[in-house]
């Protein structure tokens, strides 16, 4: 803003105040501004930039720091240095908000300004949304754990009054963000078809006419945080609180739980007899393990490290097929219908 009062200080001087007004009004009555709503990803790998939808796209960032793109030069501020960046992602929204200035207006709805993504259609796109969902089903399919510890806006070089240098703006960091660190495992390469498979899901995710969306939410969240963790314990206790959220939301009471969520978990996932005998087995153990988890807040003395890690990517797989068909489903199954056959 300092820097557009000098330039309207300039046309005043030279010209007058009445030209200055004038051009301010000419310029930007109607006129639209671009910028980038810009996402950091941990943990995705890159060679080459992808299209995820039209306007919205996954780059990589540079291995070296001599290569670092110029709008991640402003985040000194926060103490972050460019080793931070790299070998990381971003997902870049090219978007555009109009007017670039807007008269006060006695309607509140009037005054707000109107964000539109390049060449795609998102009727009342909220960024926030679209991060946290895409994010969920990106995990989803490629069964890792996507989180984007920083946000911001980057705005590019403005043409019209030619204030400077890009900058960036807006910088909002997530609560779990702390002192830069390493990748935790070397990051997952993206392949197309996978951006694919989340393009998918993520249309049935905000589009179904169920309340699909809004009821997997806890479970989702919850298995992405079971991914993102390293102690067992809290694995646990995140997987049995997806699975209650799946298979218990029209619990009566509290009586018998362990047995109503194994019994609905085998009937719905299981593909033969001798499949779901197997199911009731292992929902009986992650609800044993869960319980423990929450109470004691540790596993069995008697149970090894190797079998903790086993059992506990078992419970995360199975906590994944039961959302993924769920969303195939597009809904929640009538749990009554589904044992009573």
């Amino acid at each position: 803003m300092n820097s557009l009062l000098n330039q309207l200080l300039k046309i005043a001087i030279v010209h007058g105040i009445e030209k200055a007004i004038s051009d301010l009004g000419r310029y930007t009555e109607g006129m639209s501004g671009s910028f980038e709503f810009i996402a950091l990803l941990e943990g995705i790998r890159l060679e080459t930039e992808m299209q995820v939808f039209e306007g919205m796209r996954l780059v990589p960032i540079p291995g070296t720091i001599s290569e670092i793109p110029n709008y991640l030069s402003g985040f000194s501020i926060l103490g972050l240095t460019p080793h931070f960046f790299l070998e990381n992602a971003l997902l870049i929204i090219d978007s555009s908000v109009s007017p670039v200035f807007r008269k006060p207006l006695p309607e509140p709805s009037q005054r707000e300004f109107q964000i539109e993504i390049t060449g795609s259609t998102f009727p009342n796109f909220k960024v926030d949304d679209f991060y946290r969902t895409f994010c969920q089903v990106l995990s989803l399919v490629c069964n890792y754990a996507f989180r984007i510890p920083l946000r911001w806006r980057n705005l590019a070089e403005d043409e019209l009054f030619n204030l400077g240098t890009p900058r960036v703006c807006g910088i909002v960091v997530e609560g779990y963000f702390a002192a830069p660190v390493p990748f935790r495992d070397g990051g997952y390469g993206i392949r197309e078809t996978q951006i694919n498979e989340a393009k998918r899901l993520y249309h049935i995710l905000v589009n179904s006419t169920s309340n699909i969306g809004k009821d997997l939410q806890i479970p989702i969240e919850r298995w992405i945080k079971s991914k993102t963790f390293s102690n067992p314990v809290d694995k646990m206790i995140d997987l049995r609180t997806a699975f209650e959220a799946i298979y218990l939301t029209d619990r009566d009471g509290n009586s018998e739980l362990s047995f109503q969520l194994r019994l609905r978990a085998s009937w719905y996932l299981g593909e033969d007899k001798a499949h779901r005998k197997e199911l009731m087995e292992n929902f009986k153990k992650i609800y044993k393990w869960g319980s423990k988890s929450v109470h004691t807040g540790r596993l069995h003395n008697k149970t090894t490290q190797q079998e903790i890690v086993e059992f506990t990517e078992k419970a995360q797989d199975l906590c994944r097929d039961s959302i993924l068909k769920i969303l195939e489903d597009g809904k929640l199954p009538d749990w009554n219908d589904l044992i009573l056959g």
